[in-house]
């Protein structure tokens, strides 16, 4: 998933289902002036 200002993110539109998938952080890396957040199933 890539962000920013205007990016649509995950609690845009009718929200959350009730089978989205759980995802467990796994690594947290530095990139310019953001962070690459790193999830997996």
């Amino acid at each position: 998933m890539i962000g920013g200002r205007e990016a649509p993110t995950l609690a845009d539109g009718e929200g959350f289902v009730d089978d989205f998938p759980r995802l467990d952080l796994v690594d947290v890396a530095r990139v310019d002036d953001g962070v690459l957040l790193s999830y997996e199933p």
